[in-house]
């Protein structure tokens, strides 16, 4: 057993308490206790073997027997939860016992099992990189997984910086003796603030866990005013919260996963289909309900999102791991935008490599990219793969990366064939991910389209010599996994800051609003409502935000649009009533416009019309026409809440 070299400690006080507190389900039994277990994770720096303690829990007192809880690295990656694999683990190694004796009772008592309730993660430096492995700290009895509980999960967030922390986010685990038909989910959400060097992240956290049917129920709190009138005249306006919940969950295909407004609780519900909308007493009847307007309103919707048709995607593509993260850092679940200063820009477009060259060069088609959008950054994305094993392997632990951009000599007037673009030192054993920065590059490629011959890139010793190519190997796109392969990363600003409709009147429709108005999706008992019997109901109402869902799947889109599936754009209905109180919003020209119209002063003078007067925006994550991954972001699509105006 060879010590472990250059290792350290974390402390986590402050995010992740080091004791897991159980209170009601751990009883400390003598003979429960850690072990030392040590686990091989392969070679340090100098070749030498590392082995670390990685713990275990005594499953029974006296010998040594198979134990029931221990770390080590077999079965799962170094991102996965410890405890989950040790879970799955004990219930797979649970057979049939030998007789048990006085040397070897159980190390807890009936329906225990000795598991363990104190974990850290430790880092060492590997040969092939850093490795992380969480170990056992302590061990106690607890009681054994009948349904469904929540379980530690230790994860670390912006490794190999200052800002490094490990957070314990949860997850949830459940025993083969559950109900069928059921699944152990997350249903209570905490949060965890991880500091950044530009701010401060919200990382979001499992609280609690239950055993659900596949469609289920968590709450979510939406916030009004509303205004009381107490007996002696006075009103008063208070804030009121209403858990209006949301659906998680899947279900077979062809259904959804929808709220029952009745119970308020989720069902399983058969998706409706556009002809569904024929029958409705609304402008979207079957006398309008022609293919001419709906290609009509499509093509208006495509419009709103700044495309002519849309692209022809034909199967499965998987979009890039980077890309999704990005959206889901910048988006919530429903696309709405979390923070507008996140995204530099408002489109993020990623490129494959088109040459696939065995040489370490790389050119990427920017046709899809209109030349009056203003580039911001770009940047080349490389996967550094693990080097091969030669004789001069151990001599260089650095090599300095130089990225080229290829130059035309006969229109640059000069012998120069090549332009350096960005330079940094890179270890020779680490492996991942590395970003170049190539801006000037792709702005010039803009000007000239001719003149995008491609990026290069160089690799020397710290001497300046040519360093062997089985010691920097970057995947390519011909030999290596999609997920891998070399991309370009552009955040750009087409200019487009806020969308308007195309008249204010309120009586005046466009096809497009036909279609939003139309409930896409959603129980018919709240949809099916004849628009010419709601006077009655619009004077009883006041103004206030109504949910409106755009389903991509509905429309057709769900074949080039990777996330959101749809949207909740919300719609603002009822009446604006003299006299106009706080709680609608007013401005002062919307409660002048009612004091006229309530005292008849001029006629032909309207009450004011309940519109957003806040708007929020979307992102969408689509494949176009060539198949790259954009992110682009949306504003005004999403109605934050309504006034009277």
């Amino acid at each position: 057993m060879s010590p472990l070299k250059k290792r350290r400690h974390w402390a986590v006080t402050g995010v992740l308490s080091k004791h897991i507190d159980h209170r009601n389900l751990f009883t400390q039994r003598v003979c429960c206790k850690r072990q030392s277990h040590f686990v091989y994770i392969g070679q340090d720096i100098s070749g030498s073997p590392v082995s670390i303690d990685v713990g275990m829990c005594r499953s029974r007192c006296g010998g040594a027997s198979r134990p029931s809880h221990e770390a080590g690295q077999q079965g799962f990656s170094k991102h996965a939860s410890m405890l989950e694999f040790l879970r799955s683990k004990k219930m797979k190694t649970r057979g049939l016992a030998a007789p048990e004796s006085a040397e070897t009772l159980p190390s807890c008592g009936v329906n225990q099992a000795c598991g363990p309730t104190g974990m850290r993660v430790e880092r060492a430096h590997l040969l092939e990189g850093p490795r992380e492995v969480e170990v056992i700290e302590e061990c106690h009895c607890e009681i054994k997984l009948t349904h469904c509980i929540r379980v530690p999960a230790l994860r670390t967030y912006y490794s190999e910086t200052p800002y490094e922390t490990v957070i314990d986010v949860g997850g949830c685990s459940r025993s083969k003796g559950s109900p069928e038909g059921f699944s152990c989910v997350p249903t209570k959400f905490d949060s965890a603030l991880v500091e950044t060097p530009n701010k401060v992240d919200l990382i979001q956290t499992v609280a609690g866990c239950e055993l659900k049917e596949s469609c289920y129920r968590v709450p979510y709190v939406e916030y009004y005013y509303e205004t009381v009138d107490h007996a002696d005249g006075v009103k008063e306006e208070r804030l009121k919260e209403i858990d209006v919940g949301t659906c998680l969950g899947g279900c077979t295909t062809g259904n959804r996963c929808l709220l029952s407004f009745a119970a308020l609780v989720c069902t399983v519900a058969a998706r409706p289909s556009l002809n569904y909308l024929a029958n409705l007493e609304n402008p979207f009847t079957a006398e309008n309900d022609s293919e001419e307007v709906r290609s009509a309103a499509i093509k208006r919707l495509l419009e709103v999102f700044g495309m002519e048709g849309p692209p022809a995607i034909y199967g499965h593509k998987q979009p890039p791991q980077y890309m999704l993260d990005l959206y889901n850092t910048v988006a919530d679940v429903d696309g709405v935008t979390k923070d507008p200063y996140l995204l530099e820009g408002n489109t993020v477009r990623s490129f494959f490599d088109r040459m696939h060259s065995d040489q370490v060069e790389f050119r990427f088609d920017l046709s899809t990219v209109a030349r009056t959008e203003k580039i911001l950054t770009a940047e080349l994305h490389l996967f550094k793969l693990r080097p091969h094993a030669t004789q001069t392997f151990n001599r260089h632990h650095f090599s300095q990366v130089s990225v080229y951009q290829l130059l035309d000599t006969t229109k640059t007037n000069t012998t120069q064939e090549k332009k350096l673009l960005s330079s940094r030192l890179i270890p020779v054993h680490s492996t991942g991910w590395e970003v170049f920065t190539i801006t000037q590059a792709v702005r010039s490629w803009m000007v000239d389209e001719d003149s995008n011959l491609g990026l290069q890139v160089v690799v020397r010793t710290l001497g300046g010599n040519q360093m062997d190519m089985r010691l920097i190997r970057f995947a390519s796109g011909r030999n290596h996994h999609l997920s891998k392969q070399p991309m370009l990363v552009l955040f750009t600003d087409d200019g487009r800051r806020s969308t308007s409709l195309e008249s204010t009147d309120p009586n005046h429709t466009t096809t497009t609003g036909s279609l939003l108005h139309a409930p896409l999706s959603g129980p018919p008992s709240r949809s099916a409502r004849s628009l010419d019997s709601s006077e009655e109901e619009r004077t009883s109402m006041s103004c206030q935000r109504l949910p409106l869902y755009v389903d991509f799947e509905e429309i057709g889109w769900s074949g080039w649009i990777v996330s959101p599936r749809g949207y909740n754009a919300y719609h603002c209905k009822g009446s604006c009533p003299f006299p106009l109180g706080q709680n609608m919003r007013p401005t002062n020209h919307a409660t002048v416009q009612s004091i006229i119209n309530a005292l008849k002063l001029i006629k032909g003078i309207e009450t004011p019309c309940c519109v957003p007067d806040k708007l929020f925006s979307i992102n969408l994550l689509y494949f176009d026409d060539d198949e790259n991954v954009v992110l682009k972001q949306y504003n005004d699509m999403v109605a934050g809440s309504c006034g009277c105006h």
